[in-house]
């Protein structure tokens, strides 16, 4: 009976043993079943980790290569400044050769010309001196010095006539046999300024064909000038009105211009109006006669201005109407 309980016991331990055993082996073979697994996920995450360096050290280099560019970007402005600020000192220099180039190339050529030391040059205007037919102009011309020029001899020719004598001074007197026919009795000279070295010519009653070039000449000194002569013709215009229906149209005719003028139509407030094209009519006497015609609506004011204007002698005629009620006509005519 007691050897049966030992044998009981024994048994016992034995099947607890191999169940311990049994367990050990099972956490053993879970142990190499996770090992691997274990060893796989340690491997991806120290790839992932040098990856994340090496990002880490790409950014960190990326970030110190945009601090050089910014160095170079800054260093890079100051160069473009330099390139800008040396353009200007270029043009600058070339400025300065090319006027230099230019004033020896003047003394050459006043040299070539045979001028003198201490010789006086004849002056005239820079500028075209611009007259109305009818009116009386003086062509300026001077000796840059005061010395009288009562004895000597002066020229007022035009090259593109023959003869080309337009006033002749010799010997304190006018010579009228050497004169173009189209100037006789309208020439003169300020004689009481002549010993001021004043030989300017008076001009009177200025016809249409005195435009063009006239020379100034002292040939004692072999000096001369040469002075423009623009000369111009003007008139005012006048208005006819036209009833058709509830339209009124306005008529515009100038005659006698010279060079050709443009024609505006304006309102009571000084707007353009749009008006139809201008007709023009050039004359055997070589003056234009220009006409505009443009069709009116009733305004505030019912008052419209023809204009007449020519920018080359910078003249201006209008004349402007008033029609109350688009019936009665008031004309009124102004100079400018």
């Amino acid at each position: 009976m007691v050897e049966r309980e030992a044998d009981n016991d024994l048994d016992k331990k034995k099947a607890k043993t191999e169940e311990e055993l049994q367990k050990k082996e099972n956490e053993g073979k879970q142990k190499k079943e996770l090992l691997p697994k274990l060893t796989g996920e340690q491997k991806e995450l120290e790839n992932q980790r040098e990856q994340l360096k090496s990002q880490l050290e790409e950014v960190e280099r990326q970030e110190e290569e945009n601090n050089e560019n910014d160095k170079k970007l800054q260093s890079a402005n100051l160069i473009v400044e330099e390139m800008r600020k040396k353009p200007l000192l270029e043009v600058k220099k070339d400025l300065e050769r090319r006027k230099a180039e230019l004033k020896k190339q003047l003394q050459m050529t006043e040299k070539a010309l045979g001028n003198k030391e201490g010789q006086p040059q004849v002056i005239g205007p820079s500028q075209p001196i611009v007259a109305i037919v009818g009116d009386d102009i003086i062509l300026p011309c001077h000796l840059e010095l005061a010395m009288d020029a009562f004895a000597m001899t002066l020229e007022w020719a035009r090259p593109d006539l023959d003869p080309g004598f337009v006033h002749v001074w010799r010997d304190g007197q006018e010579l009228e046999l050497s004169k173009h026919p189209s100037y006789e009795g309208r020439t003169s000279l300020f004689i009481d300024k002549l010993k001021h070295g004043d030989i300017s010519l008076k001009l009177s009653k200025v016809k249409l064909s005195d435009e063009g070039r006239y020379r100034c000449f002292l040939p004692s000194l072999d000096r001369d000038s040469i002075v423009q002569l623009v000369v111009g013709a003007v008139s005012s215009p006048v208005i006819e009105i036209t009833k058709d229906s509830s339209e009124v149209v306005l008529g515009c005719e100038s005659k006698g211009w010279y060079p050709e003028p443009e024609v505006f139509w304006l309102d009571g407030e000084g707007n353009i109006l749009s008006a139809g094209p201008t007709e023009t009519v050039r004359g055997p006497d070589g003056l234009y006669t220009v006409s505009s015609r443009v069709t009116v609506e009733k305004t505030d004011t019912n008052r419209f201005t023809c204009r007449v204007q020519q920018q080359n002698i910078n003249q201006t005629r209008e004349t402007q109407i008033h029609v109350p009620a688009l019936s009665l006509i008031v004309i009124s005519v102004s100079n400018g």
